[in-house]
């Protein structure tokens, strides 16, 4: 057996890490980013690890607060049916102010699992790695869905931190 480049092993390392916490414990994914850090979620920019704790882990829950008021005015029987688009989608987007990283807010689903069908990692020319993952994930009794998340991470003062995080759900609109 040839052993792993250092790169794919802490690139493979920080995966299994980040999706840990990503379904166990969300308010934890700020250990892993810095103030430099940047997120794209689904097109969103969020730039910041305060900004980016809030998006992964507040602004999840405005999809109850939304989910609550379309029920309410009988738009919508199942929330459900509208959960990719409220939780992934570009139609819920945070306020900045207001927010704090320890905010105790209901998530909109109990349990999410993600599992990684595929990761790729290189070294960068500037000592950094970039990872690239494709997976699955499912929330609740929602069906699974696919998708793509790249990383760059960095080593700073001996502790690798994602510097850059782009997220997107693999789910085609022809049409």
């Amino acid at each position: 057996m040839v052993d792993q480049p250092l790169w794919e092993h802490i690139g493979s390392s920080f995966v299994s890490h980040y999706y840990h916490m990503f379904d166990n414990d969300r308010s934890q994914l700020g250990s892993i980013y810095i103030d430099a850090s940047c997120l794209t979620w689904e097109g969103q920019q969020f730039q910041g690890k305060r900004a980016i704790v809030e998006k992964l882990t507040v602004s999840l829950s405005v999809y109850l607060l939304l989910c609550s008021k379309v029920t309410h005015n009988s738009q919508v029987s199942d929330c459900s049916s509208m959960r990719s688009s409220c939780i992934f989608g570009q139609q819920v987007a945070p306020q900045k102010q207001g927010f704090s990283e320890n905010s105790d807010y209901s998530l909109p689903f109990t349990k999410i699992a993600h599992s990684i069908t595929a990761q790729d990692h290189q070294p960068t020319p500037d000592c950094c790695i970039l990872s690239m993952v494709v997976g699955q994930l499912k929330a609740d009794d929602d069906p699974i869905m696919g998708f793509h998340q790249s990383f760059i991470l960095k080593n700073i003062n001996d502790a690798w931190v994602c510097t850059n995080d782009m997220f997107r759900l693999a789910i085609h609109n022809f049409g």
